[in-house]
């Protein structure tokens, strides 16, 4: 039995180790027949397209969009029962051009919008990438930290899963690979390497989200990765629809199963 002592009141954290390695127990619908390789991105491009200053302007531009967006309807509740008042024609007044902030704020804070030109910046950088600007087509994802840890009795926090990397991942077809590019870490992933992929639900960002879960085979046994599709859309991760996420993710799988099997993704 673990002597650790339990702080119910210790902030929470999470596991931000590279990778995870699944239960020994677990059983895999997949049989690899090589492996795949990890290594880091070496300095001095490791972290350099989302350090920390910018995860901070990040969460503070997100977190500018949800007071923008209840701003409408705390003008809406005060000014509607006096729709002939001097405060309706300020709130609206003042409203519209809330709206238009919105709009653009929206835009430019999207996750997309955000991480991917500065992603295309390091990799621009980086001789010895998996993959080059030009090698289209690629598209940008989130690398996140696996199952979170559940809340014990009288702790004040719960623990999340949260982002580690931003990367591109490119369906390299005529090689037979998926090509992972991060912020931090690299992924070889050639045909018949996976013990497994499938659609997992995770505790993130103050909602269970949709996310890819990824067994390959490596020098060092089964390893996972949690790929969580990036939105085109703000206002969706801002109201947590997890459909369209899902949706991507059931796309990620068919073509991960492509480059592994030339199999079509299985029902999930």
């Amino acid at each position: 039995m673990s002597t650790e002592e339990f702080n119910p009141f210790a902030s929470p954290t999470a596991d931000i180790s590279p990778t995870k390695s699944p239960e020994k127990d677990e059983l895999y619908p997949l049989v690899p027949t090589t492996k795949a390789t990890i290594s880091e991105v070496p300095p001095p491009f490791r972290g350099k397209a989302r350090p920390l200053l910018q995860r901070f302007l990040r969460n503070a531009s997100e977190g500018i969009v949800r007071l923008t967006f209840a701003l409408p309807f705390l003008l809406m509740y005060l000014v509607v029962p006096q729709l002939a008042s001097p405060q309706f024609v300020i709130g609206v007044v003042v409203g519209l051009p809330f709206l238009w902030f919105l709009s653009k704020l929206e835009k430019a804070t999207n996750g997309q919008r955000w991480w991917e030109p500065r992603m295309i910046e390091q990799i621009v950088l980086r001789d010895d990438a998996l993959f080059s600007v030009n090698d289209t087509p690629y598209e940008l994802i989130y690398l996140t930290t696996g199952e979170p840890i559940k809340r014990r009795s009288f702790q004040l926090f719960t623990k999340v899963a949260e982002i580690k990397e931003v990367a591109f991942i490119r369906f390299d077809k005529s090689n037979g690979e998926v090509l992972i590019e991060g912020d931090l870490t690299r992924y070889r992933i050639p045909k018949g390497s996976l013990w497994n992929v499938d659609v997992k639900q995770i505790y993130f960002n103050s909602s269970e989200r949709s996310v890819v879960r990824m067994v390959m085979d490596t020098e060092n046994g089964p390893t996972t990765i949690n790929i969580l599709s990036t939105d085109n859309a703000t206002w969706r991760d801002l109201v947590r629809l997890d459909t369209s996420l899902k949706s991507r993710a059931l796309g990620l799988i068919a073509k991960i199963y492509e480059i592994n099997n030339g199999l079509t993704t299985p029902e999930v």
